[in-house]
């Protein structure tokens, strides 16, 4: 039970909210004085909504003091002190005498006010070093005089930004320990209530760093260091926020340090130390261990003396510098069923004395919400037993692997499964040594081997270790016997380079060995006036001679001719794996080693210079060597003309500083094509650095975005097709370029409608129309501009009462009123906070983060309600600093995910721009580099999460000093950069602050854009750029200016949306008819007429709800919660689910589906939802049949409802007749009722 407290006033007003209060850690308290004497309401509730029907809590209210935390935090045995309590403002000092027991550690700690006892204690340190007690300022100058070592340092960060500087006089070789107390005493359990978030700083005499220490124990720092020399040292403590107040209480301890030794286990996949470990009869499991030492770094020798008989322990011993070791526990097949509590006998020799440690082992004893630790007790043994057999083991069938340092290698593992076990085994190496990393793939069902590589770092020591693959099994996992892993050096036994690698690009052939090919014997490469070789020894210092001319370009035209056929794309060479060897780059990114595999190695050549008829290249191409691709060069063409010349004059890299390409340009850009079957020519113009340009129209591609409209031939002919709008994307190599092709049908008189002008929006797509030569719809009737406006700005149905009062004012501006006071309903906030929800991952990936998923939902409505814009949104949360609960848009930066997916995330929403592809290569359908890509999420690399106390949220910072985000190609760090844009200053700033002035600034094309194509989409179902987060170079705007004109509206309304939304509303172009003038144009994204589309599953949810007067209980939330107002993309409702509500894994906005499905026509037939609101015994049927209404009447209230019409006198008529025929009255409006809502009419938006 994770509870939290509301305090409602007299008069029904929520008075005070509290949650996680300090010192509590997932408990609420707050101290409440009455501004009015009456009757108040003390709410408690579960934080997330879990309560499980058992969950029981003890409430205390009074008038007992609830202090927060204290100071000071400590003093000496038999001392008297006055603490002051903090956090309770009708607190003052109070007497606390500390027992004169020099072996008591701490004492517990109440507040007394008279004879009232706080029900919350604290630990009171008990020290035997002097204290002394800050002085300010001492922010730059220290306190005086000088410490004494060792003391202790009562102090307060106070205010925000406060820094504390203390000096002592330090002798070199002098081994010192820092502490500093603030949030814990003992961790998880035992809390001073201090809102001190400490970091801390040791300076040498000469203004060196020696220790820079956050966290250590929870949010508090510890850390040692052996001064370096005789001198005056400095050490600074501060807020890792730069936080500050009243309750920032610390006490920091200095003292002599003593080399010490302590053994933890490794957490489990739960995150708490597992409370005993199995040993299977016959069978292997493994325990990880942790070494903490302190104040030496010495090997480590670790015994389990007292184990379990038949269990015996094998352990490595622990290197210097390394801190994980495993303990491989094996069971003798007839081990008796026992077990026993085992010492960890740890040694180590440090400057000739024996270092002894032991193990700490933390036995959970409760445990708060989601497996949060909440009371923890700490021994010195483990508990072993040995239990009967597992299903499996696991084999390592290699006893020695082989790795080079920046290679890899594979382990070749297998499962002895018992007879009728065959699910799958998630396996992985739960301690690797520094440099290794291995994989964890997944043993599939009923398979028994299976291979895992192993990859060691060019850092990784060369040497023989130990190693073990474990299998997953309960919490503990299946351990194979330890095999030898040898880390091998690329360098011989001298420490000179074995082998010499010679640059593809300076190499050009050494007595190639190929296979005999159907052309005949290999031949030897020619030697001409064109072409020499020069060979020489290998040895480190030899070098290639080449001398070459060559009158075609492996870049500019081989290599543009491999995009062309579809060779290095992803179903073809472009992917990288095992079963493709022939990798080349994507779309031709990395022409240097797409030209070295093209080329081959002497034992493989694809390529043998000088010979086109022995190069396989040149023959699967041509057909002549069979080839899955087929048949690619033509005979004749010039495609094959360019690869065999180029084979011919010794298929030669392009020289260095050869011109490169900067550009290309289709031609025409803008064409109208009259009439179906006209056609025209387009080509590619390509600009070269040295200036030059030529048409590469030969060896580049023309595709339309709609076939059915224009279709290419080879040579770049488009010939026109149905009538419509469609996109050409001309490729040449890597570089691509857009033309817009508008094909109508042949010259005819439009009949124009008598239609308003309203607005900008009108006059844009009126525009487009009368070029298109299409007729717009007429306008909709009332009713159907209500329902549409209801449905699209709130959410909701009308009532039938304001039905009825719209159908009946005969104001002419009652639409542009409507809207207005649409806009002003607090539903409109739910319907946008719903929709940034959808893309900023507002869900519960598992059980453990569920109240943080809550608390970011909470955040986006209230910033709705808020009447927050878009770009303060933005600014949020790149501003966001905190804990998930605290400061809930720090959950835009999800756990684990690096700075690189971060941009990503931020770009596709906020800028609408997918930069993913960049990644890897340049972007293969937009302008983007990898470049672009890594400058971009350079502004995310200095922003940090770590642990906090409540280890369900993490705490999301930025450190301006430190981080980068380095280039893959280059290993070089990379300064931030905008997307399109220029490198700002960000030295010694906060770059996600310099990002988020940008993203709102006129100087950023992007941010106004992309949100107003997203309010765009949400009144017509498609985006003026479809998929709204899709902006690029090849998926233009279907109308450009309107686009510009939306953005520039938002701009001069201060990114507020509602005028934004008033003007599309208020529109011709959205009040328009949903039924075409001219059907057979099939007019999909002009607006000729309102695009009808399927009402989404939240809105359909409550329509529903409303339509049968009947709050519909959702799975996890209280009665009275709406469709639209459930904060968790995993939606645990079948309905919502069936009818596309996304479950928010990624940031895509497709990701909410509106195809239809087998599931939704189930669903809406006798789904729990249906079946409940037409449920004559209760909701609206209920009410109506037990009124005076007639039969009639009931059904002209259904229709008000669902459709904001009443029904025709024919449809009267139908039902009144089924009615008659019918023998139960209430069965058969419940059958009207279902025909209603299962209606197209009610389904869709139209």
């Amino acid at each position: 039970f994770d509870p939290e407290l509301r305090l409602y006033g007299p008069d029904g007003e929520l008075e005070l909210f509290a949650d996680d209060t300090p010192p509590l850690t997932q408990d609420p308290g707050f101290v409440y004085h009455a501004k009015i004497e009456g009757t108040y309401v003390i709410a408690v509730s579960d934080s997330a909504f879990a309560g499980f029907g058992g969950d029981r809590y003890r409430l205390h209210v009074g008038e007992f003091p609830r202090p927060q935390t204290f100071c000071p935090l400590g003093a000496k045995p038999g001392e008297t002190v006055q603490v002051k309590w903090l956090g309770d403002p009708d607190m003052g000092l109070q007497t606390v005498t500390v027992p004169d027991d020099p072996s008591l550690e701490s004492m517990s700690l109440f507040a007394h006010r008279g004879e009232d006892l706080s029900p919350t204690g604290f630990p009171f340190l008990i020290q035997s070093y002097p204290t002394h007690f800050e002085t300010e300022p001492n922010n730059e100058n220290p306190s005086a005089p000088p410490l004494s070592i060792p003391c202790a340092v009562e102090g307060t960060i106070d205010p925000a930004g406060d820094a504390d500087v203390f000096e002592f006089v330090g002798k070199k070789g002098d081994a010192l320990n820092f502490r500093v107390y603030a949030r814990n005493y003992q961790l998880y359990q035992t809390r001073f209530g201090s809102s001190l978030d400490s970091r801390i700083a040791v300076f040498g005499p000469g203004g060196e760093a020696l220790v820079w220490e956050d966290d250590n124990l929870g949010l508090d720092s510890v850390g040692e260091c052996t001064l370096p020399a005789d001198g005056v040292y400095r050490v600074l403590v501060y807020d890792h926020q730069h936080k500050g107040g009243p309750t920032f209480p610390y006490r920091l301890v200095i003292r002599p340090s003593e080399p010490t030794l302590d053994l933890k286990l490794e957490v489990n996949f739960l995150g708490y130390q597992p409370a005993a470990s199995p040993a299977y009869q016959g069978n292997r499991t493994v325990m990880v261990v942790r070494a903490n030492r302190r104040g030496f770094d010495g090997p480590v020798n670790l015994k389990l003396p007292n184990l379990p008989p038949g269990v015996t322990a094998e352990i490595p011993p622990l290197p210097a510098g390394e801190v994980l070791f495993p303990i491989l526990l094996t069971a003798e097949k007839d081990a008796p069923l026992a077990g026993s509590l085992v010492r960890f006998d740890a040694t180590s020799e440090a400057e000739g004395s024996t270092i002894h440690g032991e193990l700490k082992h933390d036995i959970m004893l409760a445990f708060g919400r989601d497996y949060n630790p909440f009371l923890y007790h700490t021994v010195d043994t483990m508990a072993v037993a040995v239990v009967e057999d597992a299903s499996y083991q696991i084999e390592v069938l290699d006893p020695v692997v082989k790795v080079t340092r920046g290679a890899s290698a594979k382990i070749r593992v297998r499962a002895v499964r018992r007879p009728g076990f065959n699910e799958s085994i998630a396996l992985s190496a739960p301690w690797t040594p520094p440099g290794l990393a291995c994989g964890s793939p997944t043993l599939p069902a009923g398979e028994d081997e299976i291979k895992i590589e192993i990859a060691a770092s060019e850092g990784a020591s060369p040497g023989v270790r130990k190693m073990l693959v474990v299998g997953d099994y309960l919490d503990y996992g299946i351990a194979s016997a330890f095999f030898d892993l040898e880390v091998l050096s690329p360098e011989g036994n001298d420490g000179q380079v074995a082998s010499v690698e010679v640059p593809p690009e300076q190499l050009m052939m050494s007595s190639p060995k190929v296979e005999p090919t159907p052309s005949g014997p290999i031949k030897s490469p020619p030697k001409d006036a064109e072409s020499t070789e020069v060979l020489e020894e290998v040895t480190k210092e030899s070098k290639v001679a080449i001398a070459a001319t060559a009158t075609i370009s492996f870049r500019h035209e081989i290599l543009p001719l491999l995009t062309k056929f579809g060779c290095n794309t992803a179903v073809c060479h472009g992917r990288k794996s095992e079963s493709n060897p022939f990798y080349l780059s994507v779309f031709g990114h990395d022409a240097k080693n797409d030209y070295a595999t093209l080329l081959g190695d002497s034992s493989h050549p694809r390529i043998v210079p000088g010979y086109p008829e022995e190069s396989l290249l040149f023959l699967k191409t041509s057909g002549q060597v069979s080839h899955e691709g087929g048949e690619l060069l033509s005979p004749g063409s010039r495609p094959y003309r360019l690869v065999r010349t180029w084979i011919e004059e010794g298929a030669h890299p392009d020289p260095e500083g050869a011109p490169q390409i900067q550009s290309i340009e289709i031609r025409p850009k803008h064409v109208v094509l009259d009439g179906k079957g006209v056609t025209r020519r387009f080509t590619l113009l390509a600009t070269f650095s040295d200036g030059q340009s030529r048409e590469v129209s030969d060896l580049g591609t023309f595709t339309a975005s709609d076939p059915l409209r224009i279709k290419f031939d080879e040579s770049g002919l488009a010939t026109a097709g149905e009538s419509g709008e469609v996109t050409v994307l001309g490729r040449y190599g890597r570089l691509s370029a857009c033309a817009q092709v508008i094909v109508r049908p042949d010259y005819r008189e439009l009949d124009w409608p008598d239609l308003p002008v309203a607005n900008y929006i009108d006059q844009r797509v009126f525009e487009k129309l009368r070029l298109l030569r299409l007729v717009p719809a007429s306008l909709c009737e009332d009713h159907v501009f209500l329902r549409r406006a209801y449905l699209d700005i709130i959410g909701l149905l009308p009532t039938v009462e304001e039905t009825q009062c719209f159908l009946e004012d005969p104001d002419p501006n009652k639409r542009a009123r409507l809207i207005d006071e649409l806009l002003d309903r607090p539903e409109f906030a739910d319907v946008w906070a719903t929709k940034w929800a959808d893309v900023l991952h507002v869900r519960s990936f598992d059980a453990i983060d569920r109240k943080a998923m809550i608390r970011y939902s909470e955040w986006i409505q209230n910033s709705m309600k808020a009447g927050v814009t878009p770009a303060k949104l933005t600014a949020d949360i790149l501003a966001a600093e905190g804990g998930a609960f605290t400061s809930p848009a720090t959950n835009f930066y999800k756990p684990f995910t690096p700075s690189e997916e971060i941009a990503e995330d931020f770009a596709q929403v906020f800028l609408g721009i997918r930069i993913q592809c960049a990644k890897c290569h340049d972007h293969p359908f937009d302008h983007w580099t990898m470049d672009d890509y890594y400058s971009f999420a350079a502004f995310f690399g200095r922003t940090y999460r770590k642990n906090s106390e409540d280890r369900r949220q993490a705490l999301v910072y930025s450190d301006n000093s430190y981080g980068e985000v380095k280039h893959p190609k280059t290993h070089e760090a990379v300064a931030p950069k905008f997307l399109g844009g220029v490198r700002p200053q960000t030295e010694g700033l906060d770059r996600r602050a310099v990002l988020a002035d940008w993203v709102v600034s006129g100087t950023n094309p992007w941010f106004a854009r992309n949100v107003a194509n997203r309010v765009w989409e949400h009144f017509f179902g498609a985006g003026l750029v479809s998929p709204v987060d899709d902006f690029r170079d090849s998926n233009p705007p279907t109308h450009p200016h309107l686009l510009e004109d939306l953005a520039n509206r938002l701009v001069e309304c201060d990114f507020d949306i509602k005028p934004l939304i008033r003007d599309i509303a208020g529109s011709t172009v959205y009040q328009l008819s949903c039924t075409p003038r001219d059907p057979d144009r099939n007019d999909v994204k002009n607006y000729s007429h309102y695009p009808i589309r399927r009402l989404d599953a939240e809105v359909l949810a409550d329509s529903l709800s409303q339509v049968g007067e009947q709050a519909v209980k959702y799975p996890y939330y209280p009665l009275g919660y709406r469709a639209m107002e459930l904060p968790n993309g995993r939606s645990e409702d079948h309905f919502l689910t069936a009818f596309g509500r996304p479950d928010r894994e990624t940031v895509c906005a497709e990701e909410r589906q509106r195809q239809p499905t087998l599931s939704q026509g189930l669903a809406l037939m006798n789904g729990q939802i249906v079946q409940q609101v037409c449920d004559s015994s209760r909701g609206r049927l209920n009410r109506l049949l037990k009124s005076d209404n007639g039969d009639s009447n009931i059904v002209s209230e259904i229709y008000m409802a669902a459709f904001c019409r009443p029904p025709s006198s024919d449809e009267v008529d139908r039902h009144l007749a089924y009615l008659a025929s019918e023998k139960d009255r209430g069965e058969a409006m419940e059958d009207i009722l279902w025909a209603v809502l299962n209606s197209k009419e009610f389904l869709f938006q139209h």
